[in-house]
């Protein structure tokens, strides 16, 4: 979405971009959200469409500090999954299970691995943020009949792996993309993300600053030092 204005108070978008705000969610609430909640509520769908229930067995979610990923791992928390949460900042263990997560474990953990086709299974199912090798990794430990779902590319386009995890144990590969999709499915997941999909967590999940602060937060960002949303008030700053 190449359009400029996203940090003005007002900017005009193609009105197919737009949908109304649900019932149930305040305008600041549908920010804290924002499009990276939403490509998690995806992913969060793509998983229990295939028959993942919270009896079926754990939920890893990868890049779990971000916006997508502590998003993901506070809904799934939410719906009643086991979340194990993925993380370099191990310094972040505590909020992440302050939303949600079960278990704090760290990325090498999930990556450091023998290279062998098929792993011992830890996981019924994934929310990856971050692609790469660690796309390859989670799929080789994902159990029988689970689902991956992929939405990141933090570590590379690329990633290499074999059929025997999809042709040995039913593997199914989903990828998410919020930024196009269907305006019927949008809406549906922005309603249910206004009611039963809200997380209790929600205001754990984000941080206010001033536009004046931008520079600095981003600055951070490019760092990998930022954990969970940062929210801009656009009118205060």
């Amino acid at each position: 979405m190449n359009t400029p204005g996203g940090f003005g108070q007002y900017i005009s978008v193609p009105a197919g971009w737009v949908i109304p705000l649900p019932a149930g969610l305040t305008l600041k609430e549908s920010m804290m959200i924002g499009t990276s909640g939403l490509t998690a509520a995806i992913g969060a769908e793509k998983i229990m469409k295939q028959h993942i229930i919270p009896e079926s067995g754990d939920v890893l979610v990868t890049g779990a500090t971000g916006a997508v990923g502590s998003f993901a791992a506070a809904l799934l928390s939410h719906l009643g999954f086991r979340v194990i949460a993925a993380t370099g900042k191990h310094v972040q263990a505590v909020f992440l299970k302050k939303i949600g997560a079960a278990v704090v474990i760290g990325r090498n953990e999930v990556t450091d691995i023998p290279k062998k086709p098929l792993l011992s299974s830890r996981w019924i199912a994934v929310l990856d943020t971050v692609g790469g090798e660690m796309l390859d990794a989670v799929i080789r430990q994902t159990a029988h009949n689970g689902v991956v779902a992929c939405c990141g590319n933090v570590t590379g386009n690329d990633f290499s792996t074999s059929v025997l995890p999809f042709i040995l144990r039913g593997i199914s590969l989903k990828g998410i993309d919020s930024g196009i999709a269907a305006m019927n499915d949008r809406v549906r997941i922005w309603n249910r993300l206004a009611t039963d999909w809200k997380p209790a967590s929600i205001n754990h999940l984000y941080r206010d600053v001033n536009l004046d602060d931008l520079p600095v937060e981003i600055e951070r960002m490019l760092r990998g030092e930022q954990v969970g949303k940062v929210l801009v008030n656009l009118v205060d700053g």
